[in-house]
């Protein structure tokens, strides 16, 4: 049975907020400031920026978020308190989000009452919203223990601050009280009972159910959903956006067009690294297992139809697909990697069924990814006698110019060029150029008897991005006789043990925007080889 969402649902994001108070997390300026900019590009809502009464330092970055030129409206966290609210003012932020402790549990716990009666807090909340209202803020309210707290009290308070100018308000699962189904049950009496005020949700993953409830409340009417980067969150942690939004689009036709979901990976590895947390490989739709397979059966037929055991193409959240290398492993899986990895094609069965024994006994005894595969394969190759497989590297000198001029003429050929062909003076200038900068590597890639099959260009450079060292392949040309034998994922893989030994490289990738390295000059309009976009290589 399908379900269908017809309205438009809004996100509100609270991973610079909530999403820090994971235990043992702690965002940097620019980091909380870079994590923004990311949301921005995916398309929330709402960015929760933080809470401005914790610290000068965290007020700073407050102001300095909502001073940025974002599609999306910042909000900052405030008690029902003048001051607070002052402060998220001063920040520039465009709306606030207040929160009330209103379980007894709570209020006794932090002696908020403080020998006044519970009535009082009516009065305190609605008090704050109205000068939030006069001062222009959107207004977002919350009775923080919703779920352990009178639902009658929930309504008197909730028609207060809605009188007074809250914008929407919340059902807030403090400690996960909710099941799908009372959360189905709770959003729609607040429906009923608030004439159809706009509703969010600020849900806890204690019991794994926050993904769950969180569609429940989409079924039931929410008109906004509150969800962090990769689920984090206080203790157990949030709804994580990318469960959300893909669940809501596959199981509910919600219409989130405006979420770039191919961000995703991008935005989870960023916020994984800062938040220094390892990702767990079974994560739903980002995580390292989602589109991997390893069954013989499973991946032939997945080769034919993706559909087959995959919900959704994987591009769709920006991961790419992978087939794992184990004692499941079968025939099609090696041929597969063999022929779209490094690009060697027309293996006999022969060989496919020894490198796939040997495969299946190495992986009892390690992991196993598709470089082993390639050097399992080179070994068998080479004990047949087949020498083409191999490569040697040395550093090119500037002699090589000549035999790379060489194979730009033949290139021509077969890739339509917009420049005008470069005379051999120029060619050689650029080459002195890569040869005179430190940071650049000139590699010869060689047969076994010595002929220059290929050039490639290495620029290690830091990662402002990261923060790391990173040695990025600008270009690989192979000439023509020697294409499709594997000389240049070879070469790639070679590459990878090269850096293995240098402390400094963290990760070895082609680049895909070498805009301005000195080679450019030359092969921007050559074109990329057939490895672009597939070559990542993390050495750390």
């Amino acid at each position: 049975m399908e379900l269908h969402v017809q309205k438009n649902i809004s996100i509100m994001d609270n991973t610079l907020r909530e999403g820090e108070q994971t235990p043992g997390v702690a965002f940097a300026e620019e980091q909380k400031i870079n994590i923004a900019r990311h949301l921005d590009k995916i398309g929330v809502d709402y960015i929760e920026t933080g809470f401005p009464a914790v610290s000068q330092s965290e007020f700073d970055v407050i102001r300095k978020i909502a001073a940025m030129d974002t599609r999306a409206k910042t909000m900052a966290l405030a008690r029902t308190q003048l001051n607070d609210i002052d402060l998220v003012i001063k920040t520039g932020c465009k709306g606030v989000t207040f929160f009330m402790p209103t379980s007894d549990i709570l209020l006794d716990a932090k002696n908020y009452l403080n020998g006044k009666s519970k009535d009082t807090l009516i009065d305190e909340a609605a008090k704050a919203v109205d000068y939030a209202k006069k001062n222009n803020l959107f207004i977002a309210f919350g009775a923080e223990d919703f779920t352990r707290t009178d639902f009658e009290f929930i309504i008197k308070l909730y028609r207060s601050v809605i009188n007074a100018g809250a914008d929407i308000v919340a059902l807030v699962d403090t400690t996960s009280r909710l099941t799908p189904i009372s959360t189905y049950k709770t959003i729609r009496m607040l429906k009923q009972e608030l004439n159809n005020t706009k509703i969010s949700t600020h849900l806890h993953n204690d019991f794994g159910m926050a993904t769950g409830n969180t569609i429940s409340a989409m079924c039931a009417g929410a008109d906004q959903i509150q969800v962090t980067i990769n689920g984090l969150g206080e203790r157990a942690g949030s709804p994580s956006i990318q469960e959300v939004v893909m669940s809501a689009k596959q199981l509910l036709n919600v219409n989130f067009d405006h979420i770039k979901t191919e961000y995703f990976k991008e935005v989870s590895d960023l916020v994984y690294e800062y938040a220094k947390i390892e990702p767990y490989p079974l994560n739903p739709i980002i995580g390292m297992n989602a589109f991997s397979h390893e069954s013989g059966l499973h991946a032939s037929s997945v080769m034919k139809n993706p559909l087959t055991y995959e919900s959704f193409a994987p591009e769709e959240v920006g991961i790419e697909r992978k087939f794992i290398i184990g004692k499941h492993t079968g025939k099609s899986t090696i041929k597969y990697i063999l022929e779209n990895e490094f690009r060697i094609k027309d293996v006999e069965d022969d060989v496919l069924d020894d490198v796939l024994q040997t495969v299946k006994q190495l992986s009892l005894q390690k992991r196993l990814d598709s470089n082993d595969v390639y050097s399992i394969f080179s070994k068998k190759t080479n004990q047949n006698g087949n020498k083409t497989i191999q490569i040697l590297l040395r550093d090119a000198c500037l002699d090589d110019a000549a035999t790379y001029y060489e194979m730009y003429d033949e290139m021509r050929e077969h890739v339509e060029l917009g420049c005008q062909k470069p005379s051999f003076d120029s060619y050689q200038k650029m080459f002195s150029e890569i040869l005179s900068n430190p940071n650049y590597k000139l590699m010869a890639i060689m047969d076994t008897d010595s002929n220059v099959v290929g050039v490639m260009t290495i620029n290690v450079r830091e990662n402002l991005f990261h923060c790391k060292k990173i040695a990025y392949v600008d270009e690989i040309v192979i000439s023509e006789p020697y294409r499709g034998k594997g000389y240049g994922a070879g070469a790639l893989h070679q590459i990878v043990e090269f850096f293995k030994a240098n402390g400094d490289i963290v990760k070895v990738e082609l680049s895909t925007d070498y805009q301005n390295t000195p080679a450019r000059k030359f092969y921007s309009n050559i074109g990329f080889s057939d490895y672009a976009a597939m070559f990542k290589y993390k050495i750390k």
